[in-house]
């Protein structure tokens, strides 16, 4: 769930006894598309934060036609969803998961957990790494060494199996990170987060990662679009031992590749002081931006899903193998609010960051770097191009948000529900 309470869900059609009675009898034999869904109709939904089905009223449209307003039935003893998490009205998107079930398959599944729910594809590990007791307030890896060897897959990796801690990244929000390392060589990454909510309107970063998982189960490959992501490969629940023999999850270890090359900002930093041009590495750090925005959202349409702090200190290039391979030697790192809603998009966010820049490297700088970066970028489907850095930045359309606004005429693709016809087509942007 993000900032604004939009959930991602897994869709499932279920009519309400009014909508089935005025259906005709034919269509019961047909699976419904993303197609009509109508006012005060009933459905059913996956949700993805309270890993369960929940059943739901359609009440209204949004601005968006990916999206329609929800208002969840809260049955007694059977929906539990806190009023805090959950506001009478939310937007819920219908996006690649929409699986609509046929009318006959969901009177023979009246019950949710016959419901076959997402698979996370084996990423939340079965096994829950404990604290020792004589060391209750802090976690090391290391204790649980030979459990990490047999979930990782490492046991045919040699003998010479470390881990190491990375000084110098701990706080905020992470607890600490370890490298795993093999013959000396850095194989894993590890990453200790809280596994308590910051906010009750976010997600854990690794509940993140299993929402993202199970929308979109492609991330879960270790060559995830050629190796652009660095997607965690496992997730494990850390405990604290209690002296009654039980114990609490207090964190996540999240477990990560680790990505080749050095960070983009320290190869700016180095190619200002020795007067190098960077512009082909930020053409393709550009490139490989737009290629994972399309990957995701389709090549058209509002972006919904976004690495959200895409800036230079989250991109590792490996330049020797600078746009070589699929991935044209660029990975995105820290990607825990992948998704998650914010005010800027990801072309906006790291053109801002080197404007940052420029107040030490100058204006020169901000000027030929966001030039570069918009190049590689490239035009959207609408055939616009970014603008300049400085003063006025004209983005792609893609990545102007404006304020939420009804519509009240008809649109492309979308029919307007209107008081002598209350239904609404619902098609991807």
């Amino acid at each position: 769930m993000d900032g604004r309470g939009t959930e991602v869900c897994c869709w499932k059609s279920l009519l309400s006894p009014t909508a089935k009675a005025d259906m005709p009898a034919k269509s019961d034999e047909k699976t419904r598309e993303a197609g009509e869904y109508c006012v005060n109709e009933g459905v059913r939904y996956y949700s993805l934060t309270y890993d369960r089905w929940v059943d739901a009223t359609v009440v209204g449209l949004c601005d968006d036609p990916a999206y329609v307003h929800l208002d969840v039935k809260r049955r007694a003893k059977k929906t539990k969803i806190r009023r805090k998490n959950w506001s009478p009205v939310e937007e819920v998107r219908l996006d690649d998961a929409v699986t609509p079930a046929r009318s006959n398959t969901t009177r023979s599944m009246p019950g949710s957990a016959r419901q076959k729910k997402p698979s996370t594809g084996g990423l939340l590990s079965r096994r829950r790494l404990t604290i020792p007791r004589r060391n209750s307030s802090t976690f090391n890896p290391n204790d649980c060494l030979p459990v990490l060897v047999s979930e990782l897959g490492l046991q045919n990796s040699g003998n010479d199996i470390t881990i190491s801690s990375m000084r110098g990244f701990t706080g905020g929000m992470n607890g600490g990170i370890w490298f795993v390392k093999t013959n000396g060589d850095n194989k894993l990454c590890l990453k200790l987060v809280s596994a308590q909510r910051k906010c009750a309107q976010l997600p854990t970063e690794a509940g993140n990662y299993i929402d993202l998982a199970k929308r979109f189960p492609f991330l879960l490959s270790r060559s995830t679009l050629g190796g652009l992501l660095a997607f965690p490969v496992k997730i494990f629940d850390v405990a604290a031992a209690s002296t009654d023999g039980s114990s609490r999850v207090l964190f996540n270890l999240i477990v990560m590749p680790v990505a080749r090359g050095v960070r983009l900002a320290e190869i700016l930093g180095r190619k200002v002081h020795a007067r190098e041009d960077n512009s082909r590495v930020l053409e393709e750090v550009g490139r490989q931006l737009r290629r994972f925005h399309e990957r995701i959202n389709g090549a058209s349409g509002k972006l919904e899903v976004e690495h959200t702090d895409f800036q230079p200190c989250n991109i590792f290039v490996d330049e020797p193998n600078l746009g070589r391979g699929d991935n044209g030697g660029v990975t995105f790192v820290d990607l825990g609010g992948m998704g998650v809603s914010v005010k800027e998009g990801d072309y906006e966010h790291f053109v801002k960051s080197l404007t940052l820049l420029g107040q030490t490297y100058g204006p020169e700088f901000v000027r030929m770097s966001a030039k570069a970066f918009t190049e590689g970028y490239g035009s959207n489907t609408r055939g616009q191009r970014g603008g300049g850095a400085q003063g006025s930045l004209e983005l792609p359309l893609r990545h102007q948000h404006s304020p939420w606004i009804h519509p009240k005429v008809s649109t492309a693709g979308r029919v307007i529900s209107t008081a002598n016809s209350p239904s609404y087509r619902i098609t991807r942007a």
